[in-house]
């Protein structure tokens, strides 16, 4: 019943706007435009508009599953037409990524990986425009050469560009900067922990591998993805990675007898889902709080012996 409504008011606004734009247009004008206009040239252009659609629904999938996640192409573009309806109607663009990283929260389970998903994905389609505009600028005539300010905006961008694939491609560059950005005071005290500590890292051997590892997991696709996340748990928690990761993270027996399940999927061979990546990164950030990698995983082997605590350093994790 509520289904039925929902789309009874779905199709009530679609049809007042349908009103609102033919009351507010020219009917006649666009009748003569149209029967004057070269069909086939208009049917490429139709063609051309759906195909961007479809391009850009493709994208948006595969920056999914780089997070493990398989998400149907139907509900994908789905989401995609609301979010363009959105950017088309909105006076901004800013509407229709709201749309998408709330659809997107749902696939995977996270508000923060989708708002991820779809910032690197403007990043792809502003880098593709750019590309259009610097070859339309190279093989262009006269005219396109002397626009004014283009050499500048063009220079300027592709060095945005650059940098950008420096810090993607480059495992470390991200930590290192964000270490020394010293914007501690508008952090939230996780945060300043985890900044505090990324500086340090490179003193520890197995805790700086385990971080570039992390890094080139979120750039990769399966099965090189789940490869980097087993190498980085067993950098930072050992060989007995999945029993350490769920006394680490949960203090509730049914809850850690669920993780150990995905856990030991995972170590054989499964693929890592966003359960398996979430749990990756929180023990990642809680191995970076403690303070204390080493001492860390004594405390776990206590804890897998009966034994009590020394710390409370990793009581909560994130």
């Amino acid at each position: 019943m509520k289904r039925s409504a929902l789309v009874g008011v779905k199709l009530a606004v679609s049809a007042a706007l349908l009103a609102y734009l033919f009351s507010s247009t020219d009917t006649g004008a666009l009748e003569q435009r149209v029967r004057s206009a070269d069909l086939l040239l208009l049917a490429a252009a139709v063609f051309s508009y759906f195909a961007m659609l479809a391009i850009a629904t493709w994208r948006w999938r595969l920056l999914l599953e780089t997070l493990g996640v398989e998400a149907p192409l139907r509900r994908l573009m789905s989401s995609y037409l609301v979010a363009t309806f959105f950017n088309n109607f909105l006076p901004s663009n800013i509407g229709g990524d709201v749309v998408r990283v709330r659809d997107g929260s749902r696939l995977t389970g996270s508000t923060t990986a989708s708002l991820a998903v779809v910032g690197i994905d403007r990043v792809l389609g502003f880098g593709a425009l750019y590309a259009l505009a610097a070859t339309a600028f190279v093989l262009g005539g006269q005219v396109e050469r002397q626009l004014a300010g283009a050499r500048v905006v063009l220079a300027g961008l592709a060095l945005v560009f650059l940098a950008l694939a420096y810090v993607f491609f480059r495992p470390g560059t991200a930590r290192r900067l964000l270490a020394a950005s010293r914007l501690d005071r508008f952090r939230a005290p996780i945060a300043v922990d985890v900044l505090r500590v990324l500086g340090e890292a490179d003193g520890d051997p197995e805790l700086a591998e385990a971080l570039d590892r992390w890094e080139l997991s979120l750039f990769q696709n399966e099965p090189f993805r789940s490869e980097q996340l087993r190498a980085a748990l067993a950098a930072l928690l050992g060989e007995t990675w999945t029993m350490r990761a769920c006394l680490l993270l949960s203090d509730d027996v049914k809850a850690r007898e669920e993780l150990h399940a995905e856990l030991a999927a995972f170590s054989e061979g499964d693929p890592a889902g966003p359960a398996v990546a979430d749990a990756a990164r929180r023990v990642l950030v809680t191995v970076l709080r403690s303070g204390d990698r080493t001492e860390l995983v004594r405390d776990l082997d206590r804890e897998l012996l009966g034994l009590p605590r020394r710390s409370a350093a990793y009581a909560i994790a994130i």
